[in-house]
């Protein structure tokens, strides 16, 4: 089975001059557990991890959390997310995903992003009609 058959298609990204804030609210009314960082011209340059920001957040007092969420992405993403590309075997991204201990991979066609998937996406597609 291949990746571009179980992704998530619908996936928000932000440019690298957004706030963390900005970030927190994605994370919130999309339930994507990476968050793309694109340049102007929509390439990928990095990611916004939702369990890295919440450790971060959750071990900073009150006015380093302010801090964190008033500073750039570009300041504090991950330059070296996972990518796959849409006609990755799922099985392997699967152990990709779990071994690096990430909420999910980014689906790029070259530079550009066109999904998510992560183990729900996994966890469905391996569930088939047993659901």
């Amino acid at each position: 089975m291949r990746v571009s058959s179980i992704m998530r298609s619908h996936v928000v990204t932000l440019p690298a001059d957004a706030t963390v804030r900005m970030a927190v609210d994605v994370f919130d009314l999309h339930q994507q557990p990476v968050i793309p960082v694109t340049d102007g011209a929509g390439a990928l340059m990095g990611c916004i991890p939702l369990a890295d920001l919440a450790r971060r957040l959750a071990a900073a007092d009150d006015e380093h959390a302010d801090a964190i969420l008033a500073a750039s992405l570009r300041d504090t993403m991950c330059a070296e997310p996972l990518v796959v590309r849409p006609d990755d075997d799922v099985h392997e991204v699967a152990g990709l995903v779990t071994h690096q201990e990430v909420g999910a991979a980014i689906v790029a066609d070259g530079a550009q992003v066109i999904g998510l998937i992560g183990l729900p996406e996994i966890c469905r597609a391996a569930c088939g009609d047993h659901c």
